[in-house]
């Protein structure tokens, strides 16, 4: 249910984005508008991640999240770079979604891999 709720509230913020950047801030930065979509995609896809992120902690696997937590901020670190270095401010957008996508795997990988297979056993 939270999965729904998180892309029905992000598309309502892309919807709205124009009006909640003049009232939060003023007309100056609507410019930024053009970051919000690619944004809500990759927070999104965080939501899920950490969803399942908080399950390894639940199953023990420390060690597990806190690599993951390094390499997800390495990959968003480097992703950053590349992307903001090809494509403009809009590369840190880009930099978010790539990095949860991948992060999103990764920790799906491996919790599935603890839950269904080892309980199987």
């Amino acid at each position: 249910i939270i999965i729904p709720i998180a892309i029905i509230l992000s598309f309502s913020v892309y919807i709205l984005k124009d009006f909640i950047i003049i009232v939060l801030f003023s007309e100056d930065f609507l410019p930024a508008a053009e970051l919000v979509a690619w944004q809500m995609v990759g927070d999104t896809i965080k939501i899920a991640s950490w969803i399942i992120s908080f399950l390894m902690l639940a199953k023990a696997m420390l060690t597990l999240f806190l690599i993951s937590q390094v390499l997800s901020h390495s990959l968003f670190y480097y992703s950053s770079v590349y992307f903001i270095d090809n494509y403009g401010l809009i590369g840190v957008s880009y930099a978010h979604v790539v990095n949860f996508v991948i992060y999103f795997l990764f920790v799906y990988f491996f919790v599935y891999r603890k839950v269904v297979y080892k309980s199987e056993v």
